[in-house]
């Protein structure tokens, strides 16, 4: 059952991601994280009486530390995925969040396989084919017509070094959080998830404010919001129960896949281009997502 929760988590988390990309291309990254969390955290409460059970100040505490990992991850991704490539972004985001977690449930017990080994050497591979410059543009696509200047060919990004920094960050942040979920307590239920939305969603909030003078996206855009609040939900549920069902390493590798649902629906819906180097990269990536699960 570890493979399937985590795959429901992972389903969750990329159609989140998606919206949550999109969003930030029209708002502030600071202000779509702060709406997604403050709704998220207000559908956890229902959560709690539908998998009811016994609350504790280490379910707390453990939810409010991923929560704060969470609020800084979901931050940096957005920003991530406004500027750059949504599937380089992505996938090394998702690198960062399957590895880090897998080592942390290996020192805790969990085997170390020959195929785990290959998997994490064809994801070091992963890394360096994405990481080689490029302007995410071909030739071809700079040689428009007049007419064609008000008719973009699709959405086409720019891995720029700060845009691979904020990945990164992104990535040690996400995984940081999924470490601290799998140290709950296996009998509180849902009620991790209430110290991990309050804290997400007061900090930022208040990061917001700050930033921005608001805390909110404009009422217009409530409908991405309203996708990304049902996506969360799933995904924090069916992680919970991942992570708590068996070997960590198998449910963070496994939720790791998000990038999946994320690259179809971006090349689906915004019709965006990869060039050669970014769609093997990801490719590997993916494989060696795949393989590390199987292992």
């Amino acid at each position: 059952m570890t493979v399937l929760y985590a795959f429901f988590s992972a389903l969750g988390f990329g159609i989140s991601d998606y919206f949550g990309g999109s969003l930030s291309r029209r708002e502030k990254s600071i202000n779509v994280t702060a709406t997604s969390q403050f709704w998220a955290f207000l559908s956890y409460i229902v959560l709690v009486f539908v998998f009811p059970g016994i609350p504790s100040f280490s379910a707390f505490g453990y939810g409010a530390a991923a929560g704060i990992c969470i609020v800084f991850g979901l931050y940096f991704f957005y920003m991530a995925l406004a500027d750059g490539v949504v599937g380089v972004v992505a996938s090394v985001a998702a690198l960062f969040s399957a590895l880090l977690p897998a080592f942390w449930g290996l020192l805790r017990g969990d085997k170390f396989t020959d195929l785990l080994v290959v998997g994490i050497i064809i994801a070091v591979g992963a890394v360096i084919v994405l990481s080689i410059p490029s302007h995410g543009y071909d030739e071809k696509d700079l040689l428009l017509d007049d007419e064609d200047l008000f008719e973009p060919a699709g959405r086409v990004g720019e891995m720029t070094k700060k845009v691979w920094v904020h990945t990164v960050l992104a990535g040690v942040s996400l995984s940081a959080s999924v470490i601290f979920v799998s140290l709950t307590p296996r009998e509180s239920g849902c009620w991790p998830l209430l110290g991990l939305g309050a804290v997400a969603a007061l900090v930022a909030m208040f990061s917001a404010k700050i930033k921005t003078g608001t805390m909110f996206v404009k009422s217009a855009n409530i409908m991405p919001i309203v996708g990304m609040t049902i996506s969360l939900d799933v995904a924090y549920a069916m992680q919970l129960l991942a992570v708590r069902s068996g070997a960590l390493a198998v449910a963070s590798v496994v939720g790791a896949l998000y990038p999946v649902p994320t690259i179809l629906m971006a090349w689906g819906i915004d019709n965006e281009k990869l060039n050669r180097n970014q769609i093997a990269g990801a490719l590997l990536a993916l494989i060696a997502i795949a393989i590390i699960a199987l292992s």
